[in-house]
């Protein structure tokens, strides 16, 4: 199907079911003649390549290419096997069995390298603040990040295919999604070793078939594909700006470059059938606390479909809501709003120009919105997560980024944490 997306923005903007779902990548060693090398923007060089650390857009780019988590979340939301062909829990024990994937140095990832790869970012020299939440529940886990051990001692090598993971309490899904959390990739404790204080550059070795060849500070990074599909070659090409970026992509100088949501009416008219949307896990909501149900409805002349659409690119779907019954008529509302959620706050700045002024925004941080949010203090919410107890959900868009994507690339999918996934593009013939 044509990456022309501008059908897929209308879809993800009303809220139906994701076209692209982010499979586990096939493993199959590529033999066709090279393709075309993609070139992807970036405003900022990578500040650390390892996953574990990775706390920026273009760290999350290069580290979710190059290395892969035992298992991966779906736009959806779903949690599919990725270096685990099979994840089962019972009790308080999860199970991984290996699928027969091999590092890009040509090495095999085993059961001893997944051990030693989920103990990684506890080691002193790593110190993962991500890691230590997320592993926090394994048996072992104090000991270690206490400096008694150097390994976790609830996770144990059964054959060189299958690992368990003991956990201090009854194992769920929650761990399973855990254990797709892009810092916890892994990573082989033995590269970095051998690699030293340099192993970044020299021994940057995952299961997602890319490797990086090239560094240039301040300007690009290039990898290869080593196996599996994708572009042969990429390159992220470091841009001082958005404007400059979206030259390169009509003098076809780029292929793909992130387009954030305040940024949509920024591309040119014509460049404008290029926009993608690529669906990541969630749906942003607007929350509202029980004190604000019994307010008359709002006039349904201004539905959701049209608001949310009018906040991008102008353009009206056919396909939309009524305007919720819950929202004041009479008088001033405040929405707070996450600062680090893009969409959510160009959402709420249009709501409030569309009330005219009746609604306003306040931006805060996720931590301080949590604590007013359970002490009461919070009559409206526009985020991804309900932190209003016992308040109304009401869906405005699908979670996702939007990418202009050159005209040859036929598919794409994104990462859940938004990073785009070079295994899923796919070219024009």
């Amino acid at each position: 199907m044509n990456i022309r997306v501008w059908p897929w923005f209308l879809l993800g903007l009303a809220l139906v079911p994701a076209l692209l779902i982010n499979v586990p990548k096939p493993q199959v060693i590529e033999t066709s003649p090279a393709q075309a090398t993609l070139v992807e923007a970036i405003w900022s060089m990578p500040t650390n390549l390892d996953p574990a650390l990775a706390n920026s857009p273009s760290d999350w780019q290069v580290d979710d290419n190059v290395f892969e988590p035992l298992l991966s979340e779906t736009s959806s939301g779903q949690i599919v096997p990725d270096v685990a062909s099979l994840a089962t829990f019972q009790g308080n024990v999860v199970t991984i069995k290996l699928g027969n994937h091999r590092l890009t140095n040509g090495g095999i990832m085993t059961a001893d390298t997944v051990a030693e790869a989920l103990a990684r970012p506890l080691l002193p020299q790593v110190n993962s603040p991500t890691a230590k939440h997320l592993l926090s529940s394994v048996v072992g886990y104090q000991h270690m990040v206490s400096g008694h051990l150097n390994y976790l001692s609830g996770v144990k090598v059964v054959n060189p295919s299958s690992v368990t993971i003991t956990l201090k309490h009854s194992a769920t899904v929650a761990f399973l999604r855990a254990l797709a959390n892009p810092a916890l990739s892994m990573v082989p404790l033995s590269d970095q070793l051998r690699g030293g204080a340099s192993w970044q550059f020299t021994n940057l070795y995952g299961t997602a078939g890319y490797r990086l060849t090239n560094w240039t500070p301040g300007d690009h990074l290039t990898f290869q594909r080593v196996f599996g599909t994708g572009p042969s070659q990429v390159q992220l090409q470091l841009y001082s700006s958005f404007q400059l970026a979206v030259l390169g992509f009509i003098n076809k100088a780029v292929s793909v470059v992130p387009v954030a949501a305040a940024q949509l009416r920024k591309v040119p008219v014509k460049e404008r059938n290029r926009i993608a949307f690529l669906p990541t896990p969630g749906t942003i909501s607007l929350f509202l606390s029980p004190n604000l149900r019994k307010i008359s409805a709002y006039p349904t002349t201004a539905p959701i479909n049209t608001w949310v659409s009018r906040t991008f690119l102008g353009r009206e779907s056919s396909q939309g809501f009524n305007w919720p019954t819950g929202l004041p008529t009479d008088r001033a509302m405040t929405v707070w709003v996450n600062g680090q959620d893009s969409t959510a706050v160009v959402l709420a700045q249009t709501l409030s120009k569309l009330t005219h002024g009746k609604v306003s925004v306040q931006v805060s941080t996720a931590a301080q919105i949590q604590a007013l949010a359970s002490k009461g203090q919070i009559a409206a919410y526009i985020g991804t997560q309900d932190r209003i107890r016992r308040g109304t959900g009401i869906p405005l868009v699908r979670r996702g980024n939007f990418w202009l994507l050159d005209h040859d690339i036929m598919t794409a999918q994104g990462f859940a944490n938004g990073a785009l996934n070079w295994q899923s593009i796919t070219w024009r013939k």
